[in-house]
């Protein structure tokens, strides 16, 4: 069991004190190549509706969360700091999140082997499966779309832009366990 450290509503209240911080941080965004990545990303997600802009919030009313790229070897990813904001200390679970290792796969081929012996060939093929977007393809609960924003450096216009989020964010505590969670029931099923 881990137990959320604060409400909703405190992070309401924190958030409040915060914003001009997270705002000052994107804001100072330098406008180098890896902000370009970012924003090429977040514009291909504008498209597919995972995410989409917000010009009505007043950032005061909601909790926010930045937006940045970090490369890694030949692509960026973009990351959603959740925990910027306040907004992943609101998040407890109380549920052992289990990931399957090494171990699972061992014991599943000498299950393989030891019953199936007599009809399988010498060559055992494996293949695993990579969700392409894998975040993305599970939507956010209407109180997240309704509370949680992101904000990052629009390099076409020069200037912060807010976010709204349809899918989990890929950095919120929550998107993992609710990941890990659906990732257990597409294996068991």
């Amino acid at each position: 069991t881990k137990r959320a450290e604060y409400t909703i509503d405190m992070v309401r209240s924190m958030a409040q004190g915060l914003t001009h911080a997270i705002f000052e941080q994107v804001n100072g965004t330098s406008d180098d190549e890896l902000s370009r990545a970012t924003w090429a990303s977040t514009l291909e997600e504008l498209e597919k509706n995972w995410v989409w802009r917000d010009v009505t919030s007043d950032c005061d009313d909601v909790i926010l969360a930045k937006r940045f790229g970090l490369q890694q070897k030949n692509k960026v990813r973009v990351i959603d700091d959740c925990s910027v904001g306040g907004y992943n200390k609101a998040y407890g679970t109380k549920e052992k999140l289990r990931v399957h290792a090494i171990d699972q796969l061992a014991a599943y081929l000498s299950w393989i082997c030891t019953e199936l012996a007599d009809g399988i060939d010498d060559d055992i093929v494996g293949r695993t499966y990579d969700l392409r977007s894998a975040y993305k393809q599970f939507g956010v609960s209407l109180q997240t779309r309704d509370l949680l924003r992101l904000l990052v450096w629009d390099t076409d216009q020069q200037k912060p832009c807010l976010l709204g989020l349809n899918a989990l964010p890929f950095g919120a505590s929550g998107s993992v366990s609710c990941f890990l969670r659906i990732s257990m029931a597409l294996w068991y099923i």
